[in-house]
């Protein structure tokens, strides 16, 4: 697994390692994009479009489509530290490229609202389950993201209890975010789900996370219901533009 805080040039589509370690990219404040969508930027990324995503389609479906492959802005990350680890669980010494690993951060103050949690935790618990991909953030000490790999143990009465490589989140309750996905080839099903609450943890590799606010979308495995869905971002793009959300043609 690999912590990423530095310069990286992407966009809105999914990305992939080619490795068998485990890579995790904490982007630093310094990040860019511009407010228009860039043809040339995104011509020049065919080759990694149709690696990912297969080519882009023609005739009726390619303009449909049109404001799905093209309306798409890069953005621009400097990267500031690399925390990569040789296995998936992120249980092994890593290895850190750019700025140092600083103290772990302190506790944090409990929310005003309390703690506790404020969505079905059972419901929380076997969403993230049933997906593949989990990943536990928060913010470090120096107020960069911090990344690990987590599984679900068990959904308890207060809390989701969750696995995490020993000694990687620290001590103490503190804001958090858990966040799970899975994505089939060329994006053709997709699911993710999205949370944010209230982190306990005792140094070891167990912790206990209080759900708050719960989001996400789960796609079928269709690839009619990906066209049919992906072509209604430009309803949502004319309502926008109606809005002055986004720059006009």
């Amino acid at each position: 697994m690999t912590r990423l805080s530095g310069t990286v040039a992407g966009s809105s589509m999914p990305s992939s390692w080619s490795t068998t370690s485990t890579t995790t990219a904490s982007p630093s404040r310094k990040t860019s994009f511009p407010i228009t969508p860039d043809r040339d930027w995104l011509e020049s990324i065919t080759p990694e479009w149709e690696r990912f995503l297969g080519p882009r389609s023609a005739g009726l479906t390619g303009r449909m489509l049109e404001v799905y492959y093209w309306h798409r802005v890069p953005i621009t990350i400097q990267v500031e530290r690399i925390v990569a680890y040789p296995d998936d669980a992120a249980a092994s010494e890593p290895q850190i490229l750019g700025k140092p690993l600083v103290e772990p951060a302190p506790a944090q103050k409990p929310p005003g609202g309390g703690t506790g949690p404020r969505v079905d935790v059972t419901k929380v618990a076997a969403e993230v389950q049933r997906l593949p991909h989990t990943l536990l953030g928060w913010c470090g000490s120096d107020d960069m993201p911090e990344v690990v790999p987590t599984a679900v143990v068990e959904g308890g009465d207060s809390a989701v209890n969750l696995s995490v490589p020993a000694g990687s989140v620290p001590a103490g309750g503190r804001r958090a975010g858990l966040t799970s996905h899975q994505f089939q080839p060329r994006m053709i099903g997709q699911e993710q789900r999205v949370h944010t609450g209230w982190l306990e943890s005792d140094g070891s590799d167990r912790v206990e996370f209080a759900p708050h606010t719960k989001a996400g979308y789960r796609l079928p495995t269709s690839r009619l219901a990906f066209i049919m869905g992906s072509a209604s971002i430009a309803f949502r793009m004319k309502k926008a533009r109606e809005a002055g959300l986004a720059p006009a043609r």
